[in-house]
């Protein structure tokens, strides 16, 4: 066979594997949320540790762990006996069945709670512990901005993340703002949360346009 006849039949292939570098590509490069997740945990791993932003890696980790685990690990371990092999052989345990039952169910159980949990230690935090470091000068001034992008993209592809802000925002100003404040908290305070949540809402909808697909 003449191997100049291959040729036009590999470098198709080779378009269906190599993304093209466009502009859209690049967006949709950028936009995903793992590559979020990427580059912020390098940027985590240029500064100085804090606790509170290894618990969304850990619990992202240890579902795609479990997932894993069922789907690639004991498969391999306990592979199926085909119906041809079962007439001459033993019928296999169903321990390994089970297990992956097991934690089918309990991922899909657990896993809107602790995308919910992690949301909250996002937004509340993370957020909470950049701000007070920047303010008693233990955290860089730019980590807070930086983190702010982030959530930004998380508030508009997450559902969970949302929910959070929307929650957070509500139980603020029930506690800041009249007629529910308590009278005790000067009217000041009112104001410039007010002031504060306008900018955080104006900075928000300057990004991003139009809402992506939610997870």
């Amino acid at each position: 066979m003449n191997c100049h006849m291959l040729l036009p039949l590999e470098s198709k292939q080779l378009k269906t594997i190599v993304p093209q570098l466009t502009k859209e590509y690049a967006q949709r490069f950028f936009m995903d949320e793992n590559v979020q997740y990427l580059f912020l945990a390098f940027y985590w791993y240029s500064n100085a540790p804090i606790f509170f932003t290894l618990i969304p890696f850990a619990t992202f980790s240890t579902f795609h762990t479990l997932s894993y685990l069922r789907t690639s690990i004991i498969p391999t371990l306990f592979p199926v006996v085909s119906v041809q092999a079962a007439s001459s052989a033993p019928a296999p345990s169903g321990f390994s069945a089970q297990i992956s039952q097991f934690i089918k169910q309990w991922t899909d159980h657990n896993y809107g709670p602790a995308m919910q949990f992690v949301s909250y230690v996002e937004v509340v935090g993370v957020m909470g512990r950049l701000l007070l470091g920047a303010i008693t000068f233990q955290t860089s001034f730019l980590a807070p901005l930086v983190y702010a992008h982030f959530l930004r993209l998380r508030y508009f592809m997450s559902s969970y993340t949302r929910a959070a802000f929307l929650d957070v925002s509500a139980r603020l100003d029930k506690v800041l703002l009249p007629p529910s404040a308590d009278a005790r908290i000067p009217p000041m305070v009112g104001k410039a949360y007010t002031i504060i949540k306008s900018l955080v809402v104006r900075y928000g909808q300057s990004a991003v346009q139009q809402q992506p697909g939610t997870r």
